[in-house]
């Protein structure tokens, strides 16, 4: 099977603004970065817009939650294989069962005693 190759798309100013506050930027790191990179931009206006994202995703169905849950703890799974990256393979998959069978909240995954 071919190796999947992915291109880097640059990131649109409000994804960009979004990766920034989940990374832990305060608002005046975040309004800094838009006024260098985006010198045209509001600030505030990029700010709204990744918060109405916020928003918009917090208003989702548990199940569309879920889905996208499952679909990321693959990608990690995958990613893990791919790299020779056994612990963390199992750690994914132990984590999509458990999403997939319903029992998040009464699993441990981080430092589980049967490793």
């Amino acid at each position: 099977m071919p190796e999947r190759k992915s291109i880097a798309k640059p990131k649109s100013p409000a994804a960009q603004v979004i990766e920034w506050l989940v990374s832990g930027n305060d608002a005046h790191q975040i309004e800094r970065q838009i006024h260098e990179r985006w010198p045209k931009s509001k600030p505030q206006d990029l700010i709204d817009q990744a918060l109405g994202q916020f928003a918009r995703t917090a208003a989702e169905s548990d199940a569309v939650v879920v889905g996208w849950a499952i679909e990321a703890y693959r990608d990690l799974y995958r990613i893990s294989r791919e790299a020779g990256d056994v612990k963390n393979a199992i750690a994914a998959l132990k984590a999509l069962t458990a999403l997939k069978l319903g029992n998040v909240f009464n699993s441990t995954i981080e430092g589980d005693e049967s490793d």
